[in-house]
């Protein structure tokens, strides 16, 4: 097999891989409710937000909105940890042996999972410290 073979087949894996990858991911992070939603589910929300949008329910809690606002961030949070992780294997994966590039997906994955560990830290005891005082 000559070097122009090698590189084709070599091409090839890291585009099945690359694709294998998203296909699983995708399987994986498809919410559970999704597939459990029923109409009358849909039926109960849809009256519940019709309720909160015309204020038949009353203003929103501090704590609600808040809390709304916490996940929200913590979602995005998420969301942003498993794109630099994808990428950085990504990175890796297409090294093909270059110390630079390797050493590149390293220091992001090491960065990522320090700066989640923080955030997720952070919450942690903002939660113990809401709960102490009864916030």
């Amino acid at each position: 097999m000559n070097a122009t073979q090698q590189n084709s087949k070599q091409k090839i894996s890291t585009k099945a891989v690359a694709w294998l990858s998203l296909a699983v991911g995708t399987c994986v992070l498809l919410p559970q409710k999704l597939f459990a939603a029923t109409l009358d589910d849909a039926t109960n929300f849809l009256g519940k937000t019709a309720n909160t949008a015309t204020g038949k329910d009353g203003a929103p809690e501090i704590e609600t909105v808040l809390g709304g606002f916490i996940q929200t961030a913590l979602s995005l949070i998420g969301i942003i940890f498993l794109i630099l992780m994808i990428y950085a294997g990504y990175l890796w994966l297409t090294a093909q042996g270059e110390d630079a590039q390797i050493d590149k997906s390293k220091k992001i994955i090491k960065s990522t999972i320090i700066g989640l560990f923080l955030v997720v830290s952070a919450f942690a005891i903002t939660q113990f410290i809401l709960g102490a005082t009864g916030g």
